[in-house]
């Protein structure tokens, strides 16, 4: 199954306006329909987090190696766009791979 990266401000205003959105400790979703046989996600982890880029790369490799693993039981079709919160700098890989599956499952985009 492939992924793609949302990459410009049309395809992420376009998901923050449709309006579906869940949250938890460590991330907050926002997700709608694409109408394409693959998801497409995005990952914003603010400078709010950490001013240092070297955090804030490491919590996006560790959103995408965990979506990664878990790309097989989510439903195609979807743009995600994934916000980092503050408690993601702390906490350990496990805790933020629960996280995100918890969110999925909330969501309904797990199978």
């Amino acid at each position: 199954m492939k992924s793609v990266s949302l990459r410009n401000q049309k395809d992420f205003d376009g998901v923050f306006n449709e309006k579906n959105v869940f949250g938890n400790r460590h991330f907050t979703l926002f997700y709608k329909k694409n109408g394409e046989s693959f998801n497409r996600i995005g990952i914003i982890v603010s400078k709010k987090i950490s001013k240092k880029a070297v955090c804030r790369n490491r919590i996006r490799r560790q959103i995408k190696e965990s979506f990664r693993q878990r790309q097989v039981g989510v439903k195609t079709g979807y743009d995600l766009i994934i916000i980092a919160k503050a408690r993601c700098l702390n906490d350990a890989f496990s805790d933020l791979d629960r996280s995100l599956d918890h969110l999925f499952y909330k969501t309904k985009l797990k199978k």
